[in-house]
């Protein structure tokens, strides 16, 4: 079932606005056809003619364009997908929504398993709920690229680490996909002594052979929280553990460079920071297929940042001192590049580590900073000049994990809070111009 859809913006002078639509307006169908999301949205807007039908405080009515030549209409909509999407049904050893603790932003506990959110948004999805139908849609629109958790091609593994209610059938519904033509991305998890070494050379080997379209594999660690009661017993790797994977990585990297040309797997940051080994030079990623899931991030900002230094050094010195508040694999990332930033810039930065105790466990990650780690972490510190905090922490609303927000950190530190980009460039724009 399809509820409609709320318009939210309608720009001044638009088309959209020309034809009578208005913000508050309810799209509920277009050309006829009920819409399931914004996919079959963008793809309805392709005619030349559009019949929007819409109600306005409980009235229906109609709204028609024709002749916009696929410019923008210079409408928003409220959201993604119109009808219900499609949640997850398994229950994975390491599932991270069931290792949160309580009073976490309600959206972090949303199961979701939704392909069009993948192709969207990239988010990872399993395979294991696809239908025929949807499996159809894909091809139909070309629905490309998705991004996919397999974690083990090896069933028994599979069966321990991702435990689905029905019968599993995610390898199957990965070769349907690679055979019409999707571009897929296959993440791993790895949990040491369950799906790493041999386990995982298998894993590979089996998607090399018979899986050669997957267009790239990412190998990220398992994160394990303090909130683990009542679940599998899992353990994270240990940093003397992380060479061998690491080793693994490298060696099935040169298998790939002789069968496609690029390498086609990769590890984490989380890897090369937990060893010490040094991030792999920009080459090594190739286009970078993985970066949002945190593979070759530290590599893409640490250049962005002697980029950077290289075209600025000495036009912006700014002087003066600053804080930087992050957590502790990005303060080791951050304490690598920090000369270059201060020569560049004439500032000096302390880089204030905070750990993240409010998830616990091994977690370190800027990403995933609550409120009340940065607001522990400035009141030890008791920084003097301004506090720098990466934009990463927050969601578009403003949000921490924990529902703090900015002002929260200001009103329990005294401290001067101002939110920096995350990337390596803009970063260093922000911190010239503070």
């Amino acid at each position: 079932m399809c509820d409609p859809v709320l318009i939210t913006v309608v720009e001044p002078g638009c088309p959209a606005e020309a034809a009578g639509i208005r913000p508050g307006d309810r799209l509920v169908a277009l050309n006829g056809e009920i819409l399931r999301d914004v996919i079959d949205y963008q793809l309805a807007l392709e005619a030349d003619e559009l019949d929007f039908s819409l109600v306005r405080e409980g009235r229906s009515f109609h709204a028609q364009l024709s002749g916009h030549d696929g410019r923008p209409l210079g409408l928003a909509l409220e959201k993604s997908l119109f009808d219900k999407e499609k949640m997850c049904q398994n229950h994975c050893a390491f599932c991270f929504i069931d290792q949160l603790p309580p009073n976490c932003r309600s959206t972090l506990y949303i199961k979701d398993d939704d392909f069009r959110l993948s192709f969207l948004y990239g988010n990872f999805i399993t395979l294991t709920n696809l239908s025929r139908a949807d499996l159809d849609r894909i091809a139909e629109q070309r629905l490309s690229p998705l991004y996919v958790s397999i974690h083990s091609t090896d069933p028994r593994v599979r069966r321990s680490l991702v435990n689905p209610p029905k019968v599993d059938k995610a390898l199957d519904n990965l070769k349907a996909l690679l055979a019409a033509g999707t571009e897929v991305h296959v993440q791993i998890v790895a949990c040491p002594g369950i799906n790493n070494g041999a386990v995982l050379d298998e894993t590979l080997a089996t998607l090399l052979a018979d899986f050669d379209a997957v267009a790239s594999v990412g190998i990220v660690p398992v994160g394990l929280t303090g909130y683990r009661r009542g679940l599998p017993d899992l353990r994270s790797f240990s940093r003397s553990e992380a060479p061998a994977l690491l080793s693994q990585v490298r060696a099935w990297q040169e298998r790939a460079l002789a069968q496609k040309s690029y390498r086609w797997v990769y590890a984490a940051d989380e890897f090369y920071l937990m060893t010490g080994d040094e991030i792999p030079r920009e080459p090594d990623y190739d286009d970078f297929p993985q970066v949002e899931n945190g593979i070759g991030m530290v590599r893409l900002f640490m250049d962005e940042i002697n980029d950077w230094a290289a075209q600025n050094g000495g036009s912006r010195r700014s002087g003066g001192r600053v804080n930087l508040v992050t957590a502790p694999l990005a303060a080791k990332a951050l304490k690598t590049v920090l000369p270059v930033i201060s020569g560049s810039t004439g500032r000096g930065v302390e880089v204030i580590t905070a750990n993240n105790n409010w998830l616990g466990g091994d977690v370190s990650v800027a990403g995933l900073l609550a409120g009340a780690d940065v607001i522990e972490a400035i009141r030890t510190a008791g920084p003097v000049g301004p506090v720098l905090l990466p934009g990463v922490c927050l969601n578009p609303d403003g949000l921490f994990l924990d529902n703090l927000c900015v002002d929260d950190i200001i009103g329990s530190t005294g401290a001067e809070v101002i939110v920096v980009p995350s990337t390596g460039w803009k970063f260093m724009e922000a911190l010239a111009d503070v």
